[in-house]
C-alpha cells in the first residue's frame, strides 16, 4: 500500500478507524457483578454469548431479520457489565420498546433458542467451555428475573 501511495502523494499513510453517526433507539441492560464471571475475559465472553442469545430471542419474538438489532458490551466499572442493544435502522423501528415491554417473552425466547442450539452452532457463539457452562447455570430467564424483577 505504501509503495502505491508514494506514486501519488509525498505524505505518510496513517491508519484510521472509520465510522459513522446515526440516531437510534437503545436498550441498556445491566449485568451486575456476581452474575457474569469475575475474570474480565470470561465476563466478556459470557456477555457476548448472553447478548447473542438475546438478539436471537428478539428475532424470534419480533419475527425480524438477523441484522435489525445489534448489541455491544462494556464493563460498568463496578465489577459488572452493560449490554447495549440498538436498532440498526437509522431512527429505529420501535423494536426495542416492544422488547422492553415484553421482557419475559424475550428472555424466554432467548433461553429457548440457546438451549436448543446444536453443539456446532453453540461453539460459534460461545468462545469457551466455561462460557457455555456459565450461561447454562445462569439461565437467561433467571438473569432477567435477577436484574429486573427483584
Amino acid at each position: 500500500m505504501e509503495e502505491n501511495h508514494r506514486g501519488i502523494c509525498n505524505g505518510t499513510p496513517k491508519p484510521f478507524i472509520l465510522g459513522y453517526e446515526f440516531s437510534a433507539d437503545v436498550l441498556v441492560l445491566p449485568v451486575p457483578a456476581g452474575i457474569a464471571p469475575a475474570d474480565k475475559d470470561e465476563g466478556r465472553a459470557f456477555c457476548r454469548t448472553l447478548g447473542k442469545a438475546l438478539v436471537v430471542g428478539a428475532q424470534e419474538v419480533l419475527e425480524i431479520e438477523a441484522d435489525e438489532i445489534a448489541y455491544f458490551q462494556h464493563p460498568d466499572g463496578a465489577g459488572g457489565w452493560t449490554l447495549v442493544f440498538y436498532e440498526t435502522a437509522p431512527g429505529g423501528a420501535g423494536y426495542l420498546e416492544l422488547l422492553a415491554k415484553n421482557l419475559g417473552s424475550w428472555a424466554g425466547a432467548a433461553q429457548e433458542g440457546y438451549t436448543t442450539m446444536t453443539a456446532s452452532a453453540l461453539a460459534t457463539v460461545a468462545s469457551s467451555r466455561h462460557e457455555i457452562n456459565s450461561i447454562t447455570q445462569c439461565s437467561i430467564r433467571n438473569w432477567c428475573e435477577a436484574c429486573f424483577f427483584n
